[in-house]
C-alpha cells in the first residue's frame, strides 16, 4: 500500500544507499531537486543521489503532514513536508519544506 512506500523510501533514504532506493522507485522515475534541477530516468535519479549521497553525512530526514491527494490500486500521489539537517560540504545545515509531492505507480 501506499504508506509501506512511504515507510520505504524514508528507510532507503536514511541508508544513504541507491540500490535500496533504486527497487521501490518506477522505472520511468524523474526527480526535481529542491534547486529546480530535473533528473529523467535510472541513470539520471542514481547519479544524482549518488552525487548527493556522497555530499552529504550525519543526515536525518523526517516526514511529516502528510496529505494523501489521490490513492487507487494502481497510482498513489501525496503531499508532505519534511525537516533535514545535515553535514553539507563541511558545513552543518538545517531545512524545512514547504509541501512537496511525490507519484508512484504501483506495485507499492
Amino acid at each position: 500500500m501506499p504508506q509501506s512506500f512511504i515507510e520505504s523510501y524514508e528507510k532507503a533514504l536514511a541508508s544513504q544507499d541507491f540500490d535500496l532506493m533504486d527497487s521501490i522507485l518506477h522505472p520511468k522515475v524523474s526527480i526535481t531537486s529542491a534547486l529546480g534541477e530535473i533528473y529523467l530516468g535510472r541513470h539520471a535519479v542514481r547519479a544524482a543521489y549518488e552525487r548527493i549521497f556522497y555530499q552529504i553525512k550525519n543526515e536525518n530526514f523526517t516526514y511529516g503532514d502528510i496529505k494523501w491527494v489521490f490513492k487507487s490500486k494502481s497510482m498513489a500521489i501525496y503531499l508532505f513536508k519534511f525537516e533535514w539537517d545535515a553535514d553539507w560540504h563541511g558545513s552543518y545545515h538545517v531545512a524545512v519544506s514547504d509541501p512537496a509531492a511525490l507519484c508512484r505507480d504501483a506495485p507499492y
